[in-house]
């Protein structure tokens, strides 16, 4: 089962900033007929195309032994029987989540993920379908 990445509130706030600071340059120059420079041309498509596709492409897919999580380019996966735990998380560190509401997901062996998956209670149910012996924590009791 596929869940999208949840897009927050901070994400669409630089997103529509860089629009503004980027974009519409841009959009004001081929307007009006006046050259584009080819630096302000290249940071605009570069900076906004490349945060349009991390933000489309970020999802987490539950398998029937792994959860595979993909942003961009990049694909890792993590056993199901790995994880011990997963927790409620605000924290800002870099990660496959495009939205402050995160999960803290732990495995050992394996990697610390954060992951920000939209319906989380959904996410939730279908991991401890295949892996009841995984722990939640921190966690509001509505979520489940």
């Amino acid at each position: 089962m596929r869940f999208r990445s949840e897009i927050g509130a901070p994400f669409a706030v630089v997103y529509a900033f860089l629009v503004w600071r980027l974009g519409w340059p841009l959009v004001r120059a081929i307007v009006t007929g006046a050259p584009v420079a080819p630096g302000l041309f290249v940071a605009s498509v570069v900076t906004l195309g490349g945060l349009a596709y991390l933000a489309a492409t970020t999802s987490y897919t539950i398998t029937h032994d792994e959860l595979v999580v993909r942003c961009g380019p990049t694909r890792s996966a993590v056993p199901l029987a790995a994880i011990q735990t997963i927790r409620a998380s605000r924290t800002l560190l870099g990660a496959p989540a495009v939205s402050p509401n995160r999960l803290e997901v732990v495995a050992n062996p394996g990697p610390w993920l954060v992951i920000s998956p939209v319906d989380q209670p959904r996410f939730l149910r279908e991991v401890l379908a295949r892996a009841p012996h995984v722990r939640l924590e921190g966690l509001k009791k509505p979520l489940l």
